[in-house]
């Protein structure tokens, strides 16, 4: 009996979920230039995993560079939060692949400029039909169509 229990108990445990669900950031729900660190937290909770680097001998930007000209370099910090959730009891995608979705979110000194997100889950998947890219064209297929 106690045999059974465990086997069941270590099967169950294979489909726990992982983190805390959350809705992929979209354009609106993350404004770059005015969100902080302190907003995605109280959208999303506490990050899988944080780290911050600084760079105040503007090193960083000599090598990156910029394509507008000669502009001021401005010394700072960069912080990234990375968030994570699987559920293996959620439909994925295509079978053989574990539904899962994260996000990052990229702060410089104290502002979000970027963002990243994905997900293998059915209901909300950022996978590429590239059956559909022959019917692309560029300059001329909109946004719209695309979706």
């Amino acid at each position: 009996m106690r045999r059974v229990a465990l086997a069941a108990l270590i099967a169950c445990a294979g489909c726990a979920p992982v983190g805390r669900d959350f809705i992929r950031p979209t354009p609106v729900t993350a404004e770059l230039g005015k969100a902080t660190p302190q907003d995605v937290r109280a959208r999303f909770g506490e990050p899988r995993s944080e780290r911050s680097w600084a760079r105040g001998d503007l090193e960083l930007a000599k090598e990156v560079g910029s394509p507008f000209g000669a502009l001021p370099r401005v010394p700072g910090s960069m912080t990234e939060l990375y968030y994570y959730f699987s559920s293996r009891a959620a439909p994925a995608t295509a079978p053989g692949v574990e539904p899962s979705r994260s996000a990052h979110y990229w702060f410089w000194n104290g502002r979000l400029v970027g963002f990243r997100s994905s997900s293998s889950f059915k209901s909300d998947s950022t996978d590429f039909d590239s059956a559909r890219a022959s019917a692309f064209k560029p300059w001329q297929t909109l946004r719209a169509e695309l979706i």
